[in-house]
């Protein structure tokens, strides 16, 4: 499979709908490239993978509830 971050938004639905791709994966694919760029472009004031990032697709696959949880208890502690 190509590298997530150059397909199509069209291609990574295709590949999540087939189960190919993860959610989770793709954003992490796609915050990784951004954090990677940024330095150079500063396109982005801050870049995080926060539960902003992360809610919805953990939510679409359902079973890293954990995750959800333990994501939201390290960003409520960054923020303090």
């Amino acid at each position: 499979m190509t590298d997530p971050v150059w397909l199509t938004i069209g291609e990574a639905a295709d590949l999540i709908r087939a189960r190919k791709l993860s959610p989770v994966e793709y954003t992490q694919a796609l915050l990784d490239r951004t954090a990677a760029l940024n330095p150079r472009l500063n396109a982005f004031i801050r870049v995080t993978g926060d539960i902003i990032a992360f809610s919805p697709p953990l939510i679409a696959e359902k079973k890293h509830f954990e995750d959800i949880v333990s994501i939201l208890g390290d960003a409520l502690k960054r923020a303090a």
